[in-house]
């Protein structure tokens, strides 16, 4: 292999690794919050975990729009989407 092909195989695996790690996280600071409220703590508590899991990287949403979460939601996803290459 090349050295080009080799530098952009580490990167694309660097790149991987970090979306795991991601989606790790996320997933474990969600469930920390969902063993908080079950364990009687209440959702302000549990919400703690979200928080900061939003708050740390600078992903609390500005909702200028008053959308419903249902409406953040749908509006995220279509927008997501639109930017995903098609093959």
């Amino acid at each position: 292999m090349s050295d080009a092909k080799d530098k952009r195989i580490k990167e694309l695996e660097e790149r991987i690794k970090l979306g795991n790690s991601i989606i790790h996280n996320m997933v474990v600071a969600n469930q920390s919050a969902w063993i908080e409220w079950q364990q009687g703590k209440g959702a302000e508590k549990a919400m703690n975990w979200v928080h900061n899991g939003l708050v740390g990287p600078g992903h609390i949403p500005d909702n200028e729009i008053g959308a419903t979460p249902n409406q953040w939601f749908n509006k995220n996803m279509v927008e997501y989407q639109e930017k995903q290459p098609t093959h």
